[in-house]
């Protein structure tokens, strides 16, 4: 049986190890990559399950028409592999599927496969079906005596339908890097409240553990996920947080009890780790057990006491509105002072006191939101975006009476009013407020400047491509700041077209490009990055195309045609009106285009009032012609001969002078 096509398996691979990190959007893209490899009617079910993917990808993250798309062309190739649901056929390729979901974390989506196909039903997820209910904490204390983890088979014992065999590389292919150091520097930035930072360093120390899980069942993932559960927790991520310790407790109990797992300088490297990243109460705790020979995880909510909100993350005594109202207020006067962290944890002690009924309802549905305007002010924009599709999610399943059921709505306007942030609770009045549109980080709520009365009779769209031309116009003459200033105006006008037009997305584009051009580059990649989240809010519109035309038409009236030509080079890529390739200009497009050449305008003088007589131009000599050396020789020994035989006849040819008479004598 030849494999005709090895590299689409690992491409999957990869696309879910990096999905189960937390890039999302490189997942997203190697799902894509696998797609384009899975072509023809034997790889029909394949293309199913991994557009099944990509679709839970995609609503998990926001993009909801991207993620409706991807359902559908998954229910369509399910059709066209003409698979029984059910059937012994699809046990081979399914088995090997299902084990590939758990590998990566993502076991609950492996057991709804099989439970489907138990029942008779095509093995694919709704996307929309899945619950997302608050993780339940387990108690690392009863953590009971564990089975010992089943090896993993050899994936390249199944032969999917096609007769194709998926294992291209091994599951535990990784490189090595220093994990303890990862560790320390991830609590680190915990502290100072840069979770996603935090994140990506752990995400290193993970490459480290799964490379050595063949050799230590799992012992040191077990201990960086356990990490990741202290950094979500230092950092006000509660639900995080959660997720992490209960994974690090499923990855302990899995290892089964051997006096291995308490030898080597595994452990010793840990609490080190801990204590240079100042945790020296997490790091006593973990010593004291690992001498004790018992479970030694850290248990953020009951193991530590002090640095940390830990006391009160609950409370036997809840009372939900009059402690909804004072987290929420706490929590404002944290944003307004600036600190957003402990912000962000008020947030989070307040998810955990409500029960799930709750958080189904209006004070679950206005906490989300919050939660989301929380995490767009410390620039974690993924988070944001889901926990406002969070919110969005539970507000438009209530009723109009279950909205404004109870005081929370009211309280919530009133206290945004109170603490400076007018325009969320005007917002507030007629529905949510979505943080990307309606809040600038600028250590306060800004409202977003109107439009002037003219912009607001005229045409828009007219006003918003007459900015925008200026905007360019100005940069061909490299005046970058009063470029940015149109392209910013340009912006305001197009989000009086709509919040998600896509002509915002490619105002705040050209705005980066002028930031990086003129040498702010920390503001050009802020305007890059809010760009691309205004790409993926419009790109799926009917009026996407139109607005693209219309920027590429500004480039060409402007004299910017490398540009245009660049643009219309991304859009037409396959894969570019995705939700994970934006077809932007790169920040580094002006330097790579070419910049013109700027002729300095002769400025003239002032008249002082003295009569001066115009400068005549000075005379153009004739150029010289250079002859070559050889023709300059040959002129000379011209010259030369012509002065020796001029003398020689002058010495031979020419007439003696006659002499002169001599003088007479005179007496």
């Amino acid at each position: 049986m030849s494999d005709t096509n090895p590299t689409w398996a690992g491409q999957l691979q990869s696309a879910l190890d990096l999905w189960s990190k937390g890039r999302s959007d490189l997942g997203g893209k190697g799902l894509q990559q696998v797609l384009s490899h899975l072509r023809g009617p034997d790889h029909s079910l394949w293309r199913a399950f991994v557009y099944n993917q990509l679709a839970l990808l995609s609503n998990q993250m926001g993009h909801w028409q991207y993620a409706k798309e991807q359902w559908e062309l998954a229910n369509e190739s399910w059709a066209d592999s003409r698979m029984e649901a059910g059937s012994p056929e699809l046990q081979a390729t399914l088995d090997w599927y299902v084990q590939l979901l758990t590998h990566y974390g993502f076991a609950e989506r492996a057991n709804k496969v099989s439970q489907l196909h138990r029942q008779r039903q095509p093995p694919l997820i709704d996307p929309w079906g899945e619950q997302q209910d608050k993780p339940q904490l387990p108690e690392l204390a009863s953590v009971s005596t564990p089975t010992p983890l089943k090896p993993v088979a050899d994936p390249s014992d199944f032969a999917p339908i096609g007769g194709q065999r998926v294992a291209s590389r091994s599951l535990t292919e990784s490189s090595f890097l220093d994990w303890d150091e990862h560790v320390c520097n991830a609590l680190k930035l915990a502290g100072e409240g840069k979770l996603p930072p935090a994140l990506a360093s752990l995400d290193k120390a993970k490459e480290t553990a799964l490379a050595s899980r063949a050799q230590d069942n799992n012992h040191l993932l077990a201990l960086i996920y356990n990490a990741e559960s202290l950094a979500c927790f230092r950092a006000g991520d509660y639900s995080g947080a959660g997720q992490a310790k209960e994974e690090s407790t499923r990855l302990w109990s899995q290892m089964g009890e051997t006096p291995k797992v308490y030898a080597g300088d595994i452990h010793s490297k840990f609490v080190q780790a801990l204590e240079r990243a100042g945790q020296t109460q997490a790091a006593t705790v973990f010593g004291q057990r690992h001498r004790q020979t018992q479970c030694p995880l850290i248990d953020p909510w009951s193991d530590l006491e002090v640095g940390i909100k830990s006391g009160d993350w609950q409370n036997d005594v809840f009372d939900l509105e009059l402690d909804w109202k004072a987290r929420m207020e706490t929590a404002l006067q944290y944003h307004g002072r600036g600190n957003y962290v402990e912000a962000q944890k008020e947030l989070g002690l307040l998810e955990q006191q409500l029960r799930f009924e709750d958080l189904q309802r209006a004070p679950g549905a206005l906490l989300f939101q919050m939660q989301s305007v929380l995490a767009y002010a410390m620039g974690d924009y993924d988070s944001a975006q889901v926990l406002y599709r969070k919110a969005s999610g539970v507000w438009e399943r209530l009723e109009p009476s279950q909205k404004k059921e109870g005081p929370f709505l009211g309280q919530l306007i009133n206290l945004v009013t109170l603490y400076g942030l007018e325009v969320m609770a005007d917002r507030l009045s007629d529905g949510l407020c979505d943080p990307f549109v309606f809040y600038k980080h600028e250590h306060q709520m800004q409202k977003i400047e109107i439009a002037s009365e003219d912009e607001e009779q005229g045409d828009a769209r007219g006003q918003w491509e007459r900015q925008l031309v200026e905007a360019w116009e100005m940069a061909a003459k490299g005046r970058w700041d009063m470029a940015r200033r149109r392209a910013a105006h340009s912006e305001r006008v197009a989000k009086m077209i709509g919040s998600n037009d896509l002509r915002v997305a490619y105002s705040l584009n050209s705005q980066g490009l002028f930031c990086q051009a003129g040498g702010d580059y920390a503001d050009a990649q802020e305007l890059y990055e809010e760009a691309v989240r205004g790409w993926r809010r419009g790109s799926h519109l009917p009026a996407a195309r139109t607005a693209y035309s219309e920027f590429c038409d500004i480039l060409r009236q402007t004299q910017w045609d490398p540009l245009a030509a660049q643009l219309e080079a991304l859009w037409d890529q396959p894969v570019s009106r995705s939700a994970f390739n934006s077809a932007l200009l790169p920040l580094d497009s002006l330097t790579k285009s070419g910049m013109k050449v700027l002729v300095e305008p002769v400025e003239e003088e002032a008249d002082d009032g003295v009569l001066r007589l115009p400068s005549l131009p000075a005379k153009q000599l004739a150029p010289v012609k250079r002859m070559s050396w050889w023709l300059a020789g040959l002129l000379l020994l011209a010259i030369a001969g012509a002065l020796a035989a001029g003398f020689w006849w002058m010495k031979n040819q020419a007439p003696l002078p006659q002499a002169s008479p001599a003088p007479v004598k005179r007496s």
